[in-house]
């Protein structure tokens, strides 16, 4: 499924945002506002190609009505707690795809509100692996969401 042909709908509650389809159950997107940062706690494509993932996270943003914060941080991002997931780390190649993916999301939201250089971190906490995109030229985004959309490769 394209990501724009998702029907979005989105609810608020004390901690977080989050977004959802009407025509697709497995797709979720969930983000915690901070001060400094926004925390995409679950970002789940469902039926949505990897290659929409991007776009797809500004669709979400945009139905929310926020900008991005100028750190985004996707946490946990392999949420399994299974053997599979201890061999693929081991192996590394699963973690490099998840971090890849995330990492180019990030990026296209950071660089859709202005920012044109952004550093990424993989940070290791408790066993959990946090992906964190920064923007080193913070003074040059903006705080207001580009009426155009820019498609931002990889």
């Amino acid at each position: 499924m394209a990501g724009r042909d998702l029907k979005l709908q989105s609810t608020t509650d004390d901690f977080s945002y989050q977004v959802s389809a009407e025509n697709d159950d497995r797709f979720w997107f969930r983000l915690e506002r901070h001060a400094d940062r926004d925390v995409v706690t679950d970002y789940c494509l469902g039926s949505v190609e990897n290659d929409r993932a991007a776009s797809v996270l500004l669709n979400c943003y945009q139905h929310l009505g926020l900008v991005p914060r100028k750190v985004i941080v996707f946490s946990d991002i392999l949420a399994s707690k299974s053997s599979v997931r201890d061999l693929a780390i081991t192996a590394g190649s699963f973690l490099l795809r998840v971090q890849r993916l995330y990492g180019a999301c990030g990026r296209a939201a950071l660089q859709s509100s202005g920012c044109s250089e952004v550093e990424e971190s993989l940070e290791r906490t408790r066993g959990k692996y946090d992906l964190i995109l920064r923007s080193v030229d913070p003074a040059s985004c903006s705080m207001m969401m580009p009426t155009k959309r820019h498609k931002v490769e990889p």
